[in-house]
């Protein structure tokens, strides 16, 4: 419980000095670009994750000799998905968005972030399930920690403009996902194992669980989806 909360509270904290920190540099109207170009990349992942987080938590904690194959399954899952993610962001966001050129550049620069934050999570979920939070608790903090470093950086030398941001955001998450996949390969010294009994029962249990958390998550951030256009 404290290494949750203490996580939770890091987490809070950064958020709300970045969110500061972007609104004074970039001002209302860059400040609402850069907004929907981390939004989006973040809301397609949700909407791709199928739930699989959960459901490799569960099965990873289960029955922790399946562990290999779980984290085949999630390599797989997360790179082919997010890489149709990304084509697919790439196809239809320019049509469905209106910003300006160098926006919508930095967006689909972002839209690279989306099989890093699906194999970043699935391998931070698989910790979790294997009763490693305080691993767990490191991925989250990671993210947000660097993501705010980068940011009072860019900052300081004076070079905020979403572009620079965007960047910084990509490497937070790139950061993230070396960690995730360090700490696992030091604590499992996985191998990869491709079993193909696991695959309908981790995605019937996370196909079930899916529709709540899209739902919480649309609630949350559907009015800023209908801005952003």
């Amino acid at each position: 419980l404290p290494n949750t909360l203490a996580t939770t509270l890091l987490l809070a904290l950064s958020g709300l000095c970045s969110g500061i920190i972007l609104a004074r540099t970039l001002g209302p109207a860059h400040r609402g670009e850069f907004a929907a170009v981390i939004l989006w990349p973040g809301m397609l992942a949700l909407f791709g994750e199928f739930g699989l987080g959960f459901s490799l938590a569960y099965y990873s904690g289960k029955d922790q000799k399946s562990i290999d194959g779980l984290l085949t399954l999630a390599w797989t899952v997360g790179l082919v998905l997010g890489g149709v993610l990304i084509v697919g962001g790439w196809l239809v966001l320019p049509f469905v968005l209106q910003l300006s050129q160098t926006t919508m550049t930095a967006l689909m620069w972002a839209m690279l972030s989306v099989p890093l934050l699906l194999v970043t999570g699935y391998q931070g979920y698989i910790l979790l399930g294997a009763g490693h939070i305080s691993r767990f608790n490191l991925i989250r903090l990671c993210g947000s920690l660097s993501y705010l470093v980068g940011i009072v950086a860019v900052a300081t030398f004076g070079w905020s403009g979403v572009k620079n941001y965007t960047i910084i955001y990509l490497l937070s998450q790139g950061l993230s996902f070396l960690l995730a996949t360090s700490l696992v390969i030091l604590k499992f010294r996985p191998s990869l194992k491709w079993q193909p009994a696991l695959i309908p029962q981790v995605f019937m249990y996370g196909i079930k669980t899916h529709a709540s958390s899209v739902a919480a998550q649309a609630n949350l951030r559907l009015d800023q989806l209908l801005m952003t256009r």
